[in-house]
């Protein structure tokens, strides 16, 4: 198992008259599984829904993905130079992009119980190992998730296809770019790919920008099809975002920090007599 940290100062205040050690403070679950969304429910990945608990989606990956020991595991802390919170598993990744493919879990802070809002699973096939058609991917795919939201063939490229499904809300996604037309890897309003666009509360407003774009979840299919064969799959990358549950996360954890440091603001400094 490889566990990483990340930097612990995600949001950056005005420097605070006074000087002291950094002031730890505790996350506590204020938001509960309320802000899951029910569109949510009908959505998952190898088994890992919106709202899993941490450790359950850990479990799963490791079935799949050779062992516990076997996933990528980073973890953060929220915090200013002068106010820091307990540290938390934020991003999982387990299996190998230039082999049989990987997958990506992205996880909320304890402000909802440490929870998953979202997640990116590639899947490669080889010519070697015969290939699914395209239509037997868009076939399972449906079967799974419902028809699509938008279908948008790749130009160019016969036979790629991306798919999504605008789930809860108004059932429509309504920003051209973004989240309404990219799979999720932690890029789209959220930064580059990777565990470099996990839950970042200083993108708060851009998450919540977001939930106004006419859905509650996005899920996106990617397919594409193998150079000689038309018809053939070589890869198929699926993602899921709640957006609701990552916003009103990032916007407790957010509005606690602006508490945490403002009680730090306020301490009294001794000042030396002259």
């Amino acid at each position: 198992m490889i566990i990483k940290a990340l930097l612990a100062i995600t949001v950056t205040t005005a420097a605070a008259t006074s000087v002291y050690a950094v002031d730890s403070y505790t996350i506590e679950d204020t938001v509960g599984q309320s802000a899951v969304s029910k569109s949510a429910q009908q959505v998952d990945i190898i088994s890992i829904r919106s709202g899993m608990a941490a450790a359950d989606a850990l479990s799963i990956l490791g079935k799949d993905y050779g062992g516990e020991d076997k996933i990528d595991r980073f973890n953060m802390k929220i915090g200013t130079r002068q106010v820091q919170s307990q540290q938390f598993d934020v991003y999982y990744e387990g299996g190998e992009i230039l082999k049989a493919g990987k997958a990506e879990v992205y996880l909320t802070s304890p402000v909802s119980g440490n929870r998953v809002f979202a997640a990116n699973r590639i899947v490669n096939f080889k010519v070697e190992n015969g290939l699914p058609t395209v239509d037997a991917i868009k076939a399972q795919l449906i079967q799974k998730y419902g028809p699509p939201s938008v279908v948008n063939p790749e130009p160019f490229k016969k036979g790629n296809e991306a798919m999504f499904w605008y789930l809860g809300g108004k059932g429509e996604c309504t920003e051209k770019y973004e989240i309404c037309t990219t799979a999720y890897d932690g890029g789209p309003s959220g930064g580059a790919g990777g565990v470099h666009g996990g839950y970042n509360i200083s993108k708060t407003a851009d998450y919540e920008r977001a939930t106004k774009f006419g859905a509650d979840v996005v899920v996106s299919a990617r397919i594409q099809t193998a150079y000689g064969y038309p018809d053939g799959v070589r890869s198929l990358q699926v993602t899921f975002v709640d957006l609701n549950l990552r916003a009103r996360s990032a916007r407790a954890d957010f509005d606690l920090l602006m508490r945490k440091q403002a009680e730090f603001d306020a301490k009294s400094v001794a000042m030396p007599k002259l």
